[in-house]
């Protein structure tokens, strides 16, 4: 007879408790990878949403910095212009009197009485064209070229019956700063940036 095999090493319920703790273990195993890519996923969300709120900040920062160097530009080209202006104007007044003159003389009427008002300065070199520009119309026995020290140097009054034309530096200042902080304020109000700095006085007019 053949000899009896040896009695097995593993009952049937060791057999079951290893295959239910081998099956519990890759439950568990599988459950764990799960939640690290889970957590991996919630960090990877966590840093793209810091990320995108930081390079927003970043954004704005640049925005704003960028229209604060547009302003200190205009308030940097203002000063410029305040300080060669003066000069500019005086230089050039003579010219552009004149133009202002032959294009109203070109407008009026052959009867119509006219008197010009400038700077007494000008008065010798200009009184002697404007007379010829008149004649030019026909109205040289019309105009009346008077120097009149209340007129600065560049600035010009043209006057006639119902009507008249003013060539005023510190009048162009005003137009000139009104549109420059309208210009600024609206950057402000865009940006939420406060304007730095406010308006000088105009060309010409006291500091005190």
């Amino acid at each position: 007879m053949f000899p009896r095999p040896p009695a097995p090493a593993f009952s049937f319920a060791d057999l079951e408790q290893a295959r239910d703790e081998g099956i519990a273990q890759g439950r568990a195993a599988a459950l764990a990878d799960v939640q690290v890519q889970i957590d991996a996923e919630r960090t990877r969300d966590t840093t793209l949403l810091a990320i995108a709120e930081r390079l927003s900040t970043i954004q704005d920062d640049v925005r704003a910095a960028a229209d604060q160097a547009g302003r200190d530009a205009v308030r940097i080209a203002e000063t410029m212009v305040r300080t060669l202006m003066p000069d500019l104007y005086a230089r050039h007044g003579a010219g552009e009197i004149e133009a202002m003159v032959e294009t109203a003389l070109a407008q009026l009427p052959t009867d119509q009485m006219i008197t010009v008002r400038i700077a007494p300065a000008l008065s010798e070199e200009l009184a002697p064209l404007l007379k010829q520009r008149a004649e030019d119309h026909g109205l040289g026995e019309q105009l009346r070229v008077c120097g009149d020290g209340a007129v600065a140097p560049g600035d010009c009054a043209l006057e006639w019956a119902g009507g008249g034309l003013l060539r005023d530096q510190n009048s162009l200042w005003r137009d000139i700063e009104a549109l420059i902080e309208e210009t600024v304020e609206e950057t402000s109000r865009r940006t939420g940036v406060p304007q730095i700095g406010s308006a000088m006085p105009a060309a010409g007019e006291s500091h005190d």
